[in-house]
């Protein structure tokens, strides 16, 4: 889910002008709020929903996901994007 979830943040960014011109490093607040996020889905999945379990790789495992979504949008920018 990740990966689709870095591929449209990605495309959003590369999308929208008023963005880019606007904020700088936005794409990199954007993937540092993904991560946090992911990170809190691991702890409340280990503190209060009691049957899943908080693992420190499925965290890894966002992180590696959300950076291939984002590289993947780039490099099909790079391709198709004139």
């Amino acid at each position: 889910m990740y990966i689709g979830l870095g591929f449209v943040a990605y495309y959003e960014y590369i999308r929208d002008d008023f963005f880019k011109n606007k904020y700088r490093n936005w794409l990199l607040k954007l993937f540092l709020f993904f991560v946090f996020f992911g990170g809190m889905i691991e702890i409340l999945q280990g503190t209060i929903f009691k049957p899943r379990t908080c693992e420190f790789a499925d965290w890894i495992a966002d992180i590696v996901g959300l950076a291939l979504g984002m590289g993947a949008g780039r490099v099909l920018r790079k391709y198709f994007v004139k």
